[in-house]
């Protein structure tokens, strides 16, 4: 499975390397931070070639099975909106603390377990 991690803060970055080297089965396929020499710092680390700046570009990245969201809370909801609607997302926390973000998260969660998707092994 090709993950991408979008933020390399301190999570993100030890996400990262955990996806890169030590989670069997799995591969880092880019990391995202708005802090471009972040993102690419990270890459260097995790002995990777894909790097960007913004979350949409990761999304077209090529291979990509799901997304780690590795952010501060207060920028999941805009993250997780529709633009992943098509991913497996990983996040550490709830999308958001208002509660009509928090319906609107798992009604998509919702949807996206009733569409059809190919089963990983």
């Amino acid at each position: 499975m090709c993950i991408g991690v979008i933020g390399t803060g301190l999570m993100g970055r030890l996400h990262a390397a955990n996806l890169a080297f030590r989670v069997d089965g799995t591969e880092l396929a880019a990391v995202c931070d708005i802090d471009r020499a972040a993102a690419v710092a990270c890459a260097e680390h995790c002995e990777i070639d894909s790097s960007y700046d913004d979350y949409r570009d990761l999304l077209s990245h090529p291979g990509s099975d799901a997304v780690a969201v590795c952010t501060p809370p207060g920028t999941h909801g805009a993250i997780t909106a529709a633009d992943l609607a098509e991913y497996r997302v990983i996040r550490r926390r709830p999308p958001g603390r208002v509660r009509s973000r928090l319906r609107a998260a798992m009604a998509r969660r919702s949807a996206w377990r009733r569409s059809p998707r190919p089963r990983l092994n």
